[in-house]
């Protein structure tokens, strides 16, 4: 009779910690699946607001340029720039944005936008002189040619966006286009979704 007992005893204490083991698991796949969730929620937040914030500079841009015929459209003298070539690199390269400034003075090491044969160019002052401002790609072997007149510069660079140029320009695009159409219409039957009233196939008490 003692060993039975024992022996039951000892069966219980086993299923007992295989039952703690087992909801221990439970928890964890629980608190797992939890995070995970949350994760692909902040994700997507911050894949929308991302989205957006591209939306809104490129319907700024084109207002600016085609309805206030700003030739560079700018914020509180704050202009975005699309980067086309690698003669900046590493500072900024090719598909990157930058932000300019216009400065009561410019001096050497400043990385500038000028004018050059009606073309807007970035390059770093790399000397002065009475004439002008002598420049240089950062990545170019040699510097321009032809002097800079203060004149002819735009702005001071301020802020580099990476990757923001290529994002921007592709929304001009056709395809880009019916992308940022899709989104707004998601947007919008989000919108219309959350709001409170009747649900499908309520109806209204008398």
């Amino acid at each position: 009779m003692e060993r039975s007992t024992d022996g039951r005893r000892q069966a219980a204490e086993q299923g007992g910690e295989a039952g703690s083991q087992i909801s221990q698991i439970g928890r964890q796949r629980k608190t797992m699946r939890y995070w995970m969730r949350k994760a692909v929620r902040t994700g997507a937040i911050a894949a929308t607001g991302f989205l957006a914030l591209v939306l809104a500079a490129s319907v700024w841009l084109i207002l600016s340029k085609f309805w206030l015929k700003q030739e560079i459209p700018s914020v509180f003298g704050y202009s975005p720039i699309y980067v086309l070539s690698g003669s900046m690199e590493p500072v900024f390269s090719a598909g990157d944005m930058i932000i300019i400034h216009p400065q009561s003075q410019y001096e050497p090491g400043d990385v500038v936008t000028f004018y050059s044969e009606g073309e807007l160019v970035t390059h770093r002052i790399i000397g002065e002189s009475l004439e002008g401002f002598t420049v240089k790609g950062d990545a170019n072997n040699v510097q321009d040619e032809e002097l800079v007149k203060a004149r002819e510069i735009v702005g001071k660079q301020v802020l580099v966006l990476p990757h923001i140029g290529s994002i921007a320009l592709f929304f001009r695009t056709g395809k880009g286009m019916m992308l940022l159409s899709a989104v707004v219409l998601v947007a919008v039957l989000q919108s219309v979704r959350g709001q409170p009233g009747k649900t499908d196939g309520s109806r209204d008490r008398e």
